[in-house]
Formats: C-alpha cells, sequence, structure tokens
C-alpha cells in the first residue's frame, strides 16, 4: 500500500478511492480486488505527483481515438484487423468501462470468456492489439500504466506448437507437372525454388529477375484489402533481399515466360520488364488471394493436403535436409533473425546422435593427449 495520502474503503461490491491531487480530493470507484485497487491507488498518486487526473472517458471512446491516430502509422491491413477487433473484441467486454478503471483482473476474465469460442492465437493478438492501445494512453498521459505489460504468457491460453507440413522433392515434381499450362505455375515454380511468399511473389515483375543468372529480387509485396483493392508496399519486415533460383527452375520460369508471352501477343501485348509475372491467360494479375484459390484447385487435382504456403516450408526444409547452414535459409526466407527460422523448422535440421557423441569422442581424446 502506498505511503503517500489517500484511502480505499469498501461501497458495496466495489471499492471507492480517494487521493488528492492540486489541494482537492478526488473519488474513484473501482471494481475488483483489495490488492488491484491498491495498485491503482499507487497509479492515480504517480498521475498526482504529475498534476493530472485519471482519464475519465469510457474505454470505447479511446479506443475511437487511438484508431484514428494511429491509422497512420499502420498498414491498411493491421488497421483493418485492429477496427474489426476493436468491435468485436474490445468493445463488447471493455467498451463501457472507464479508462481509468480498466485493470487485467476484466482483462483476463475477457480472455477467459473469448477462449471457448476463439483460437490461442487469435487471443495472443488480440491481446498485443490491446497493449499497444493502452500503451498509446500511458504515452498520452491518461493512464499511469499499461496493465497489459509484462505478463509473460499468464492469464492468456497456451498456443500448441505445430511443426510445419512439408512436402517432399517428388511431390513437389508432380505439382509442377500439374501446374503446366495453368496460370498458377509461376506462382508454384518461384515459391518451391525461392521460398518466397505469396504476397511477394504476385508482386514481382520481370524485371525482377536476372534470366542469366536466377537472382530473384524480392523489394515489395501485394497487400489485398478486398476483393480488386491491391496495393504495393514493402515485404513483411521491411526489408527486400535477393534470392537465387536454382537452375532446374530458372529453366521451367523461362518456360513460363514464352508461353505468357504467346498468350499476351495473341491478345496484342507484347510482354516487357515492368508486367508481373504472375498472371493470368487474359493477362489479369494473380493477386495473393487468386494464388492461393488456384493453389487449392491444383491440391485438389493432386489429391494432396497442402496449401500454398507448404510450398514454403517445403523450401526451408529441403534445404536444412540437404546440409544448408540456417542463416542461409534465413536470408533466403526472409526472417528478421535466425532464432525465428530455428523455431519454425529447427525440428528439420538433420542430427544423429551417435555422430555427435564420436565427435565429443574425438575431441576428448584430442584433450588426452
Amino acid at each position: 500500500m502506498s505511503r503517500r495520502p489517500g484511502h480505499i474503503r469498501r461501497r458495496g461490491s466495489n471499492w471507492e478511492i480517494r487521493w488528492r491531487i492540486n489541494g482537492k480530493i478526488k473519488t474513484e470507484t473501482f471494481k475488483g480486488t483489495l490488492k488491484a485497487a491498491e495498485k491503482r491507488l499507487r497509479e492515480v498518486h504517480d498521475l498526482a505527483d504529475r498534476g493530472m487526473a485519471p482519464a475519465k472517458d469510457t474505454c470505447a471512446a479511446w479506443f475511437d481515438i487511438w484508431l484514428d491516430a494511429t491509422k497512420h502509422e499502420l498498414s491498411p491491413i493491421t488497421a483493418k484487423r485492429y477496427r474489426l477487433t476493436v468491435k468485436t473484441m474490445f468493445v463488447p467486454h471493455f467498451g463501457t468501462l472507464k479508462l481509468a478503471e480498466l485493470n487485467r483482473v476484466q482483462i483476463r476474465q475477457a480472455w477467459a470468456a473469448l477462449s471457448d469460442r476463439l483460437a490461442p492465437s487469435s487471443i495472443w493478438v488480440a491481446h498485443r492489439a490491446l497493449s499497444a492501445c493502452l500503451s498509446y494512453a500511458v504515452e498520452a498521459g491518461l493512464i499511469a500504466a499499461n496493465p497489459c505489460a509484462n505478463w509473460r504468457g499468464r492469464g492468456l491460453p497456451k498456443v500448441p506448437h505445430q511443426e510445419q507440413s512439408a512436402l517432399n522433392s517428388q511431390a513437389l515434381a508432380d505439382l509442377i507437372d500439374a501446374a503446366r499450362g495453368h496460370p498458377i505455375f509461376a506462382p508454384v515454380i518461384i515459391a518451391t525454388g525461392t521460398g518466397g511468399r505469396r504476397a511477394e511473389i504476385s508482386a514481382l515483375v520481370w524485371s525482377d529477375v536476372d534470366m542469366t543468372t536466377g537472382i530473384v529480387t524480392i523489394s515489395k509485396a501485394h497487400k489485398e484489402l478486398s476483393a480488386g483493392s491491391v496495393i504495393i508496399g514493402p515485404p513483411k519486415g521491411g526489408r527486400g533481399r535477393k534470392i537465387r533460383l536454382p537452375t532446374s527452375y530458372l529453366e521451367l520460369l523461362a518456360e513460363w515466360r514464352r508461353t505468357q508471352a504467346e498468350q499476351l501477343l495473341a491478345l496484342g501485348h507484347r510482354v516487357g520488364p515492368d508486367d508481373y509475372i504472375c498472371t493470368d491467360k487474359i493477362g489479369r494479375l494473380m493477386a495473393p488471394n487468386r494464388i492461393t484459390d488456384a493453389f487449392r484447385e491444383l491440391a485438389k487435382r493432386c489429391r494432396i493436403s497442402a496449401t500454398f504456403h507448404t510450398l514454403r516450408h517445403s523450401h526451408a526444409s529441403l534445404l536444412l535436409a540437404a546440409g544448408t547452414d540456417i542463416k542461409t535459409v534465413q536470408t533466403r526466407l526472409g526472417h528478421s533473425t535466425a532464432s525465428i527460422t530455428l523455431n519454425v523448422y529447427g525440428h528439420q535440421i538433420p542430427g544423429n546422435d551417435k555422430d555427435e557423441a564420436e565427435r565429443l569422442d574425438r575431441a576428448l581424446r584430442g584433450l588426452a593427449r
């Protein structure tokens, strides 16, 4: 309990908090445990030390302010996702509360209630969004602390670890053969040969590929806001990269270039360096969602259980199985750190306990000598 002037007393099922700011007595009704009320008193004292009063607006009002204030800082897709999360999750559970009253108990109760109908990963995403929202309120001086900060997983559902599925080389070869003559041919070639994401592959134009060396420059990505609404932005993580296509895949891409040139020349268009690589038979862009839908049909024809993202996992798995170092795989995939690559694909790295034991034995014998 804070030693500074203040008082907490029971008021029915709630607590009344009293403190002094600028010579005036302030009161606040608080819902929660006594321990949480004591923490709240310490927070209002911190605000009082700065000459500030707690926020009186409701959480719903603050959510609107936050969405409006940060919309230019976020990608359009993230901003859209935040608006939906606020509307369907935050407002129903926290909207009528005063911003100053929102605490961990109420947040944990909301996540527990939502866990019956939402996946654990969805609740984690919502928690991160709420934490960002409340951090902004701290920056604005409306609350003393972010109740979502430093949870370290407590009060949040565990996300089960799922190993990423991957296809072997024969299954990939069968997919490529089945894709010939279809608009999905180019996306499958590039995804399998580079491990690129669908948004990155969709945004590639012919000048991004050196058809002599096979080097593919990934510097942008398509972001699909809605059907028919596609914008260009940076790749995930904000950094581009250069990846070399294997020779056999470069030959397949050259095959696609001839096919595309014939298709579009019949429509009166000569393919140039600024044309998209991934188009359908009449030259329309294969946007990310179209790639997903087309691959779903291809997988169905081939009778395999896979998504387009499986090609990315397969690319990484084959590299690691062949002994490629983790740093190279990280660079090709565009992960920000090698630890991310290890967390996702570490189980794919071949290891033999007998080999490790023999290596240790040789090292120990060397020390003995």
